[in-house]
């Protein structure tokens, strides 16, 4: 139904909403056009810059990112070869290997004797001793150790006269097995009667550890010397020999690096700690103490005699070591404060729960139980000789593993936290600037009470969408800004978002009226004129933060983690009413016009379509729209065209009614969906002007644009009161979880008119038919014949005569008048008519002159004709002349068909 509007409905103005308008009792077509009018800029109360102004406030948003590093306690007991991150003691002479060498050196004591060597002249006698040590399989020792032999010479029965001088050379001397020799000597060793003892010490061959079996064997060379003279002595004794007495033993045992299967009792091996240096624990960010909630003190018993893994690092086997007598304990870090201290030491993990631990040394001492379970074996030892006794060195490896705080003390200043204090992570200041033009034009902004927890829409103050948040648990957020009446806290959950709905909220406990600053004097731009507000986070009972000595306390934190918070700060502006000033230079009365003289006038030449015809009515409802403290009346309502003379449609004096906001409609602004507008819409309290006249105009071929001018009459007891300056309410609170955008105020005054447009038409002229065309048909650009010249008569080469049938519907409304097909062609000065029906039929058959049709172009426009005595023309709802199809039927057989 729009096409029979008389005009664009996009002339009507940019700012129209227009809207399809259903009225109880009437069957006509009406549509209703929404306008708001704008006042002019010399209110002296410029309201409207006011909301704008505060807008800035309420957008305004900041980041609240607060984080702390809780100080991590390094736990990881991994040996020397890993990442180093480990705790470890220096336990000198730990292990006691005194008896275990010494029952290796009984071992390796064994005597050896060679009976009846004769003394016969360069007689060299070869000398093989096989010998088994006992108590082991096999002993290794690295280059430095030796084996001895003690040799004693002696005759049986006594030695014969003149043999004193009879050497015994005993030489080539080693320690083999199986071809392979242990230890040698290139020394000799020369025996008498007069020198019948001796030593040698066989050494290492080659540089590398040795192995000894148990069985090895004594080989050497005996040669027979008498003191050089080369002659035999006179032998008084044909039997006269002598024999010769081998003592072996280890010499420097310290030098044992392996033993096999050493059968040996556990208590030839002892291990102490009582020489262990302290332990420090290195903890940083600042750690002092703290009370140990779940934690555990683990002793690395295995590392002491460490499994065989590797061949080529140390190892032992068949042997287990338990806590036994081992005491651990922390240096007191004050008369007051004692470290832990463990009395029990747990063979795995020894419990810290409810242990105190502070940053001193951690001292252990005690000795481990040693047991060996049937024979020992070990390899890659390293033995340190210390006065008459053998020990092994230690490094014992300690986990302090804690995975909880029950509480930590920790030193929060810059130095201790890598250059920036708690205030500097926990806290955060931000100005919400305002404007200096709302100190200009805001007495004070009167706030009410803040709402429940998930109220944010009243009171002023700010709150915080949480987009993350980490062991939180017994931390408290404050937010103080002292302007805005606001000091309050929040007690933090880690569980928070689920709970609370992901906001933290801040705002006055009281009705508040905030006065704004005033403005900067001179204007500095590195100023920022605002309202301070002060966030941050401290811990509650029984944590604390002692600010004048930096010490922070937390309770039920992870070492190693982080407390933090991630939110989107947003402020809470849900004023209650503004007091604007009024300047001295108010003015009584407020101008404004439509459109304002910037911007396009209101153009409806498109209504000359229409000529002759005027609408019979076209009513206005006037609202005026303003705060409740502004009883405006309007002084004057006009409209001209161009210079012309304005034409009044409002008599002066007349009282409209005032509402304070209008209702809010589904059509944007220059949108055209025709939601449906009943009159029970409709808000009370409008007055209607009459506007039949100026559209008239337009409709009878007035081309100057349309202006309408207003005047509104403000004086002084308008204002109430007039000290405290135009008061600006909000009598209604934003109920919870609701968006300010779906409650429009409308905060300056303001001019509404709904334009009734019924499509009901007075005939202006009686003196000849009225003709309109149909806007429902159109068929096209083009020749109907598809021709693109006049000479171009192709199509009728081989038809003698056309039928057109036209079908139509919906005419309901229109009960007078004729259709006429009307075709201008190209050098004709009149169109050509071909009449069709008149109204009341929906179905015509009809022959045009061949002639008509043969004119080029043939695109012919439908038009509706009524006559000249009709008075009046009405459009009803629903109403389309819907032209359904015109079929043109040639003689030849030929059909043209075309569908609408």
């Amino acid at each position: 139904m729009l096409d029979y509007l008389p005009f664009d409905p996009t002339d009507l103005g940019e700012d129209v909403r227009l809207y399809d308008y259903q009225k109880p009792g009437v069957t006509d077509q009406r549509f209703l056009a929404h306008y708001t009018l704008p006042l002019g800029d010399d209110s002296g109360v410029d309201l409207v810059d006011i909301r704008a102004q505060l807008k800035t406030i309420e957008e305004h948003t900041f980041d609240v990112n607060f984080q702390y590093d809780i100080p991590d306690v390094p736990d990881d007991m991994a040996h020397p070869d890993a990442d180093g991150k480990y705790h470890t003691a220096v336990v000198e002479n730990a292990v006691d290997l005194t008896d275990i060498i010494g029952t290796i050196e009984g071992a390796g004591k064994k005597t050896l004797n060679r009976d009846g060597i004769p003394l016969q002249v360069e007689l060299e006698i070869p000398l093989s001793i096989p010998f088994e040590m006992t108590g082991f399989d096999t002993v290794t020792f690295k280059p430095g150790m030796s084996f001895k032999l003690d040799f004693t010479l002696s005759t049986p029965g006594g030695f014969p006269s003149g043999l004193d001088n009879v050497l015994l050379i005993i030489k080539s001397l080693k320690l083999s097995k199986s071809s392979i020799i242990l230890v040698q000597s290139s020394t000799s060793l020369s025996l008498n009667n007069s020198s019948k003892t001796g030593s040698v010490s066989l050494t290492w061959v080659g540089s590398e550890n040795k192995t000894f079996p148990k069985d090895p064997v004594f080989e050497c060379t005996l040669k027979i010397d008498h003191n050089g003279s080369g002659s035999s002595p006179d032998l008084a004794d044909s039997n006269a020999n002598y024999n010769l007495k081998i003592e072996t033993s280890f010499e420097n045992p310290e030098n044992l690096t392996g033993v096999t299967n050493l059968a040996v009792d556990s208590s030839a091996l002892e291990v102490d700690f009582g020489s262990a240096d302290p332990i420090t624990l290195v903890i940083g960010g600042g750690f002092i103490s703290a009370d140990i909630g779940v934690g555990n003190f683990n002793l690395d018993f295995g590392s002491i005699f460490p499994p065989k893994v590797d061949s080529n690092k140390e190892w032992w086997q068949n042997i287990a070591v338990r806590p036994g007598t081992v005491k651990v304990h922390q240096y007191a870090s004050s008369p007051t404060e004692a470290g832990l201290t463990l009395e029990t030491i747990e063979e795995k993990h020894t419990s810290l729960n409810g242990q105190h631990l502070t940053k001193e040394p951690i001292k252990i001492n005690g000795e481990p139980t040693v047991t060996i379970a049937g024979s020992l074996s070990f390899n890659n030892i390293t033995v340190r000789k210390d006065a008459a006794k053998y020990f092994i060195d230690r490094t014992i490896y300690v986990d302090v593993d804690i995975d909880f705080f029950s509480l930590v003390t920790l030193n929060s200043g810059p130095t201790a936290t890598g250059g920036a204090d708690i205030d500097e992570k926990l806290s955060r200041t931000e100005i919400f600037e305002v404007p200096d033009d709302v100190a200009d034009l805001v007495n004070y902004i009167q706030f009410p009470p803040g709402g429940d927890k998930r109220d944010i829409l009243n009171g002023i103050g700010v709150y915080l969408e949480v987009t993350k948040i980490e062991r939180l648990d017994n931390m408290e957020m404050f937010v103080e800004a002292a302007d805005l009446n606001i000091n309050s806290s929040q007690v933090l959950e880690s569980g928070f978002i689920s709970t609370s709905h992901g906001y933290i909220k801040f705002t006055n406990n009281t009705e508040f009226p905030f006065t704004p600053p005033p403005p900067v004097i001179p204007p500095d731009p590195l100023v920022v004129n605002g309202v301070e507000i002060h966030i941050n986070m401290v811990p509650t009972s029984p944590g604390g933060y002692d600010k004048v000595h930096s010490i922070l306390k937390l309770a039920n934190v992870e070492p190693g983690k982080s407390i933090e918070i991630q939110a989107i700060a947003k402020p809470i502006f849900g004023w209650k009413y503004i007091s604007a000033k009024v300047p001295a230079d108010f003015k009584e009365e407020l101008m404004g016009r439509y459109p304002k003289a910037e911007d396009d006038p209101i153009d409806l030449s498109s209504a000359a379509d229409y000529a002759g015809l005027g609408f019979k009515d076209i009513n206005a409802q006037l609202y005026l729209t303003g705060p409740d403290s502004i009883t405006p009346a309007l002084k004057s309502f006009s409209a001209s065209f161009g210079s012309k003379p304005a034409m009044n449609l409002y008599t002066p004096g007349g009282a409209v009614g005032v509402i304070e906001s209008f209702p809010r409609l589904s059509v944007e602004a220059g949108e055209y969906d025709f939601d449906i507008y009943n009159e029970a819409q409709l808000p009370g309290g409008g007055n209607s002007i009459n506007l039949k006249d100026v559209i008239n105009k337009v409709m009878a071929g007035e081309t100057d644009p349309l202006v309408f001018t207003y005047e509104i009459e403000m004086n002084d007891n308008r204002v109430t009161p007039a000290k405290e300056g135009v008061i600006i309410e909000h009598d209604f609170l934003y109920p919870p979880g609701t968006d300010p955008a779906d409650y429009p105020k409308t905060l300056s005054p303001e001019i509404h008119i709904l334009v009734e447009l019924p499509l009901v038409f007075e005939v202006q002229d009686h003196t000849k038919d009225l003709r309109l065309e149909i806007k429902d048909l159109d068929l096209g650009d083009e020749d109907l014949f598809s021709r693109n010249n006049a000479a171009d008569e192709s199509y009728f080469e081989y038809v003698t005569s056309l039928e057109l049938n036209i079908d139509m519907k919906n005419l309901a409304g229109l009960n007078k008048g004729k259709f006429i097909l009307i075709n201008q062609p190209l050098g004709q000065d009149q169109p050509d008519e071909i009449p069709l029906f008149d109204l009341s039929k929906q179905h015509l058959q009809v022959k045009p002159d061949m002639a008509i049709l043969k004119r080029f172009p043939f695109i012919p426009k439908l038009i509706i004709e009524f006559p000249k005595e009709t008075t009046d023309l009405q459009f009803d709802r629903g109403l389309s002349i819907d032209v359904q199809s015109i079929t043109i039927k040639a003689e030849a057989g030929y059909t043209l068909e075309t569908g609408f």
